[in-house]
């Protein structure tokens, strides 16, 4: 009926004055050509030209519901009159109409409710048994948890601010609930707003703070027009904050949908450019975001279609709690969803990379990049920065603005460490004896603790375990209430079977909740209360051993030793695990039926197993042994990985946990032999996921393998080591390149004794370009150590040191051109740091040897190198 009351409020007008209503076209044998799930009916004009009917809508001479779709169809009329006109769409006739020659034909549907059932199809694939909200499946409700989280705390510690009025207070609960870690989100802040957003709130100062939470309660104030009171809200806090950064449309959507939403979450939405802008528009077509930025109007629209989609999800039995029901709805909808409507881009969606004010440039984080210039130009400690950026972009951000550079560096650093540590980043060198088998894999020599022989094995190089370590996803957990407390529990390595020959032992253990042992005949050990127990069973099993012997000592662990509450990780070989349990009680013979040995047994609670296995770095400080069973102490496991790997994990769906593998001096290396034929595979496009991802079969350990795409690759490169152009050209095109040249601004206000070091050190570099190139110049890092300590004496140091020694290597020791770097040939004697030998060939050997001239009799003055003049003789023309 609702359909036939909308159709009643449509019409056009003709050329030639007539009213002309639809030419109703019921569904017929070919709905099949539209969404099979749309139940509604098509409706065509007939002898309207398109610019009569776009013109019509404009002057209001029909009116149209928002939702409504216009499709313009390809009409073929016949050659007579009134013959019939097949009409196509998308290459496919629908129907047979009669317009006129010449005339075109049009159709109007119902776009809503064909969105509606194009979404709710999708819902439908990922949650087939799905009945109600309330009882939905656990991920969703998790989901759900954190945003219940969300909205107690702000009517908990916002909302009182702002009803008393409290601004100031109201505005630093608010900024701060946004950064508030959430017991139904691994302890972690939300993710509707950006981390970038959230910083840009952060760096308001009192008086914008206060003025944040007045603002706040106008938005919040249900009882003025919403339309009004968000272009008040939007228009307001862009003067707050755009003196210093620039509040881009997403933030904008995000900062002002999160506050509606947890202060009334049955009256509004979340605001998420991008998954928001894809969902809604398969309910209404015509919706867009406003590109200028937030506007009352778009959210009016979006709340509009948020209720419509309530009442629809509830008139078909799903009883929706709220519109966070909706937008769990429209999110995994939208994230499964896989029709041929174009993606649109949204250029400031939550992607928007880092940007300090409105003309900062973007900073987008490749996949693989390469920070290249001149020895001392920061490069190593800049990827420290490039680091945190992609794992930790808020510790980037939370400086203060008003800390000292060095106090800035100690705070990334710590971070960067802490990180490291979790076995985020790893750091490797490159060098001249490096080979693909220390980066890739390679065969190792390694001894067997048990029989104590030499053995060779496959093992992981650095590249293949950062990988590994990306690739690993948690495919079982159990349910942990907070974190495991680990004080107490005896830590036990487990192998459950030869992980290639048995892996039905391990598949059998995590489906049972068991762990299995292969030792001791068979036998049941139930009875056995000492060691010598254990022994006479094997006796009477037919394996006698003596007390010392391993088959004991695994079983005595097994039986006597383990403990309920216990912990077990279970090993893939002796570098990597691959599941963690709890043993949960007392040792139990399990009957086999004869089927294999493994009958000793524990009841374990699984907490956690990895597809494919972790690296052991991710657990041990060394490799796990060969033996089947024994305690790890806490020498060998790292008890903090340990816990952190347990840890309660996110509530909400998160991207994998980016890895960074930083190469130092990347180009001292033999790329082409270092990379192999992953050299390829590191391409963004070659990643695990993309459309052209490539694998690899390794050549030793005959794994598949290929390029997690959250595992990102930084590079280092010294110019002056060797020039840019001669850098493997392979390596070349699949490595954004950074150039970090000198910057004698960072020096500007040092000064020693009225000497100016940034003026200093760009003329040096000026002639080094002349007389050599750009590549080999001096980097301003060598003279940050007089920030601290501005005095003759350390300047002395940074040039006899560090100056003059990287000046000999890159000039082959020719002084003739150090001299005129140093600007020594127009000082005068006593203040050049280099200067021609007062003797010459003659007087040492005498007049009748005959030897080249005597262009290397050069000394050094270490006596200049404390007198101040020498120094103000590089930058005059004179001499001093």
């Amino acid at each position: 009926m609702q359909q036939d009351r909308f159709l009643t409020d449509i019409w056009a007008i003709r050329k030639d004055g007539v009213r002309v209503h639809p030419y109703r076209v019921e569904r017929g044998p070919k709905a099949g050509l539209f969404d099979v799930s749309w139940t509604g009916k098509t409706d065509a004009f007939v002898g309207v030209t398109e610019e009569e009917l776009l013109a019509g809508m404009r002057a209001g001479a029909f009116s149209t519901p928002g939702t409504v779709r216009m499709l313009p169809l390809q009409a073929h009329p016949g050659e007579q009159k009134n013959a019939y006109a097949p009409v196509f769409y998308q290459g496919k006739k629908i129907r047979d109409l009669f317009p006129r020659k010449g005339e075109s034909t049009f159709i109007v549907n119902d776009a809503f409710e064909q969105g509606y059932q194009r979404l709710k199809s999708r819902f439908l694939e990922v949650y087939p048994d799905f009945g109600t909200f309330a009882s939905c499946a656990e991920n969703e409700e998790r989901d759900r948890d954190y945003k219940d989280e969300l909205i107690t705390l702000f009517r908990e510690r916002v909302r009182p601010h702002l009803e008393s009025g409290g601004w100031l207070d109201a505005g630093n609960a608010a900024i701060a609930l946004l950064s508030t870690p959430l017991a139904h989100g691994d302890r972690k802040p939300q993710n509707i707003v950006g981390w970038r957003y959230v910083g840009v709130l952060r760096e308001l100062d009192d008086a914008g703070r206060g003025a944040f939470g007045q603002l706040l309660a106008a938005l919040l104030d249900e009882g003025a027009d919403l339309e009004q009171r968000v272009g008040d809200f939007v228009g307001a806090l862009r003067e707050i904050v755009e003196p210093k950064n620039r509040l881009l449309p997403a933030a904008q959507r995000s900062i002002t949908g999160f506050f509606l939403a947890v202060s009334e979450p049955t009256r509004h939405i979340f605001l998420k450019t991008h998954e928001m802008g894809r969902a809604l528009a398969k309910l209404d077509p015509s919706f867009r975001w406003d590109s200028s930025g937030l506007t009352g109007r778009n959210v009016v629209r979006v709340e509009q279609l948020a209720r419509r989609l309530f009442d629809r999800l509830t008139a078909d039995g799903y009883e929706p709690r709220d519109l966070i029901d909706v937008q769990s709805f429209l999110w995994v909808a939208t994230v499964y969803v896989d029709d041929d409507t174009p993606e649109e881009e949204d250029a400031q969606m939550e992607a928007t990379p880092l940007s300090r004010a409105p003309g900062a440039q973007r900073i987008d984080i490749p996949l693989n990049q390469i920070l290249f210039g001149p020895p001392g130009t920061g490069k190593t400690f800049t990827t420290v920065a490039k680091a945190l950026e992609i794992l930790d972009p808020a510790c980037v951000l939370a400086q203060p603005e008003d800390a000292t550079e060095d106090a800035r560096r100690a705070r990334l650093k710590a971070r960067f460490d802490e990180l490291a540590d979790e076995g985020l980043i790893q750091f490797v060198t490159f060098h001249q004896s490096f080979s693909y088998e220390d980066f890739i894999e390679g065969i190792r020599a390694e001894s067997d603790p048990e029989t104590q022989q030499l053995r060779y094995v496959v093992a992981d190089g650095l590249f293949k375990k950062v990988c590994e370590a990306a690739r690993a996803r948690v495919v079982r957990q159990a349910d942990l209430e907070g974190t495991l407390e680990l004080s107490g529990r005896r830590v036990w390595k487990l192998s459950l079977g030869d992980y290639l020959a048995e892996g039905h032992i391990f598949t059998e253990c995590m489906e049972r909740g068991i762990a299995l042992m292969g030792f001791g005949a068979g036998a049941d050990f139930s009875a056995c209360r000492t060691r010598q127990d254990i022994v006479y069973e094997f006796a009477n099993a037919g394996e006698p051993h003596e007390s010392a012997d391993y088959p004991v000592t695994a079983v005595n662990t097994i039986v006597l030793q383990m403990k309920p509450g216990d912990l077990i990780v279970v090993t893939e070989g002796n570098l990597k695990f691959r599941a963690i349990g709890e043993i949960t009680g007392d040792y139990r013979w399990v009957d086999r039926g004869g089927a294999d040995h493994y009958t000793q047994g524990r009841p374990v609670r699984w907490l956690r197993v990895y597809d494919p296995a972790l690296p052991y770095e991710e657990l041990m400080s060394n490799r796990f042994s060969q033996m089947t069973v024994y305690e790890l102490r806490p020498g060998s496991v790292d008890l903090e990985k340990l816990r952190r790997l347990l840890s309660p994990l996110p509530a909400t769906s998160e991207p994998p946990q980016p890895r960074v593998l930083i190469i130092d001096e990347i180009n001292r290396g033999n790329v082409s032999r270092i990379f192999g034929e992953l050299i390829t595979l590191i391409e963004p496009s070659k990643r695990t996921g993309e459309p052209e991802a490539l694998s690899v079969t390794l050549p030793y350990s005959k794994d598949t393998f290929s390029v997690p795409a959250n595992v990102f690759l930084i590079g280092t490169m010294n110019t002056a080591d060797r020039s840019l152009s001669g850098l493997d050209i392979a390596l070349r095109r699949r490595f954004h390149f950074t150039e970090m040249p000198p910057r004698a601004d960072v020096l500007t206000g040092i000064e020693v004794e009225g000497l100016d070091i940034s003026e200093l050190l760009a003329i040096m570099n000026q002639r080094i370009e002349l007389l050599l190139d750009r590549d080999h110049q001096l980097g301003h890092t060598y003279f940050l150590p007089l920030r601290t300590t501005p005095t003759l004496d350390r300047l002395a140091s940074i040039f006899r040191s560090q100056v003059i020694p990287l000046l000999q290597e890159y000039f082959f020791e020719d002084w003739q051109r150090i001299a005129w770097v140093l600007n020594d040939h127009r000082k005068s004697p006593g203040f050049q740091f280099v200067a021609r030998a007062t003797y010459s060939a003659a007087q040492l050997l005498g007049p009748d040897v005959d030897v080249a001239a005597d262009t290397k009799l050069w000394r050094i003055d270490a006596d200049a190198f404390h007198r101040l003049e020498s120094y103000q003789g590089i930058l005059h023309g004179q001499s001093a």
